[in-house]
């Protein structure tokens, strides 16, 4: 996904599925967010189907991200893709396995101001090698949504999880986690 070729420059343009996720993400997320949309999730209209009285809004990148990069910060955050390029140079791995694990979509990233950001946790500590665990379920989820509801699907509290994040619950409930993607991409593909 490339952040920032939204409606304007600088926004991240979402179906119904992200749109659904950034609202409840924003709800929890810190107050500056918050006053920046308004009062909270109430008074946000990210998709104008849902709130045809005003022009729809698209969250801006630096909001995304920084609220991704906050939720994430336990699990490594967002890795420039350079600076997982440099990491295999230094391991002696070839740049063409990385290349192909980013062609497949075997990890996830997204674009903004040239750069492609990669999910930190879609790696085993070691940094260098993909988990099977995420790619199972960001798999199941790619059909309905894109890279960036992905990432927003993982980082954000879910109902179907008790309230904890996916990402959060993959250490102790997988098969879980797993039914909760498949739910949501049941109801974001209805």
């Amino acid at each position: 996904m490339n952040v920032g070729a939204g409606r304007a420059a600088g926004t991240i343009q979402m179906g119904e599925v992200g749109t659904a996720m950034w609202e409840a993400c924003i709800a929890t997320a810190v107050p500056s967010l918050q006053a920046y949309h308004g009062t909270g999730p109430q008074t946000m209209c990210l998709d104008a189907s849902h709130c045809p009285r005003r022009p729809a809004s698209q969250p801006p990148a630096e909001d995304f991200l920084d609220l991704m990069r906050r939720r994430l910060a336990r699990e490594g955050g967002l890795i420039a893709e350079t600076a997982l390029r440099e990491r295999w140079r230094q391991h002696g791995r070839p740049p063409q396995d990385l290349d192909d694990l980013l062609d497949g979509d075997q990890l996830r990233g997204i674009t903004w101001r040239s750069q492609r950001w990669l999910q930190a946790f879609e790696l085993h500590p070691d940094g260098l090698t993909p988990r099977a665990d995420v790619a199972v379920i960001a798999a199941k989820l790619a059909g309905g949504m894109d890279a960036a509801e992905i990432l927003a699907w993982f980082a954000c509290r879910n109902a179907s999880l008790d309230g904890e994040t996916p990402i959060a619950r993959l250490g102790t409930g997988l098969p879980t986690v797993i039914d909760a993607a498949r739910l949501d991409r049941f109801i974001g593909s209805a």
